[in-house]
């Protein structure tokens, strides 16, 4: 049985790929805070990795912006909670 993957591990990878799918789009966090209706901060902790919690709402607000799905942000090897 595989170990679960550190929540720190986690961070970053949500954090790497807000921040690819960003630039991918040529837009600053300026522009990605205000399509998703949030503080410049909020991104900029998001993409830093920063928070010891991933507020949900604000991972939502992200990837609805983006648009991608929060699952696309995820780690594909994460464990599913039934």
């Amino acid at each position: 049985m595989r170990r679960p993957r550190p929540w720190s591990s986690v961070l970053r990878y949500v954090a790497a790929g807000i921040r690819e799918s960003r630039e991918k789009r040529g837009w600053r966090q300026d522009d990605l805070a205000r399509l998703a209706q949030l503080e410049r901060g909020a991104v900029a902790r998001l993409e830093q990795g920063r928070n010891a919690s991933l507020p949900l709402r604000e991972l939502w607000a992200v990837a609805r912006a983006l648009g991608v799905r929060v699952c696309d942000l995820l780690p594909p090897d994460l464990p599913v909670i039934r």
